[in-house]
C-alpha cells in the first residue's frame, strides 16, 4: 500500500469513495457530509493545493484524505476547551475509505503517514474535527492518542468536535 498525492485523474474515484462514506455515515444515523459534499470543485481545489492524498494498492484507490499545514479559520472559535499548543499545526480533513476497504487498517496507515509527515516538517501538533456522532472516527482518533479539545459550529449550524495530538 502506498500513499501519494492525488491527481486530477483520481477525482472520479475519490468522489465514489466519498459517496461510500456518506452512505456509511447515514447507515450509522448521522449526516456529516450532506449530499453533494465534498464535490468535484472541492476535490479539485484540494488536489491543486497539493493537499489531497490517496491510499492505493496495485493502482486501485481505496482511501483518501486531506492534509495541510494551512490554518483552519473555523478552529479559531473553539468553545468549551482549547488547543493544547498555539503554534503551527497540521490539519486533517475529509478522511474516507471505500466500502470494500473498510476495517482493513487504512485509518491506521493514514494517521501514521500524517504523523510521520508532521515529524519530517517539524510540525508539533495535528488538528482534526468530526461530527459529534461520528463514533467510528472518534474511536480512531482516541486510539491514535488524539485528545478532545472543544467544539465549534460550522456556518450551517452543524456542531463539530475538535481533537488535537501533540507529536
Amino acid at each position: 500500500m502506498e500513499i501519494v498525492t492525488a491527481k486530477t485523474e483520481d477525482i472520479s474515484r475519490i468522489l465514489e469513495i466519498f459517496q461510500d462514506a456518506r452512505n456509511f455515515m447515514n447507515s450509522h444515523g448521522f449526516t456529516q457530509w450532506e449530499e453533494g459534499y465534498p464535490n468535484f470543485q472541492i476535490v479539485n481545489a484540494d488536489i491543486s493545493a497539493g493537499a489531497c492524498y490517496i491510499c492505493r494498492e496495485k493502482k486501485k484507490i481505496f482511501s483518501t484524505f486531506v492534509f495541510s499545514d494551512k490554518e483552519e479559520p473555523l478552529y479559531q472559535n473553539l468553545m468549551g476547551g482549547h488547543w493544547r499548543l498555539d503554534e503551527k499545526y497540521g490539519v486533517v480533513h475529509r478522511v474516507a475509505v471505500a466500502d470494500e476497504a473498510r476495517n482493513q487498517g487504512f485509518g491506521n496507515k493514514i494517521f501514521n503517514f500524517i504523523e510521520n509527515t508532521c515529524k519530517e516538517q517539524g510540525i508539533k501538533q495535528i488538528r482534526i474535527d468530526t461530527h459529534e456522532e461520528n463514533k467510528p472516527m472518534k474511536n480512531l482518533l482516541e486510539k491514535f492518542g488524539f485528545n478532545y479539545c472543544g467544539c465549534f459550529y460550522k456556518g450551517n449550524g452543524d456542531r463539530r468536535v475538535a481533537y488535537d495530538k501533540i507529536i
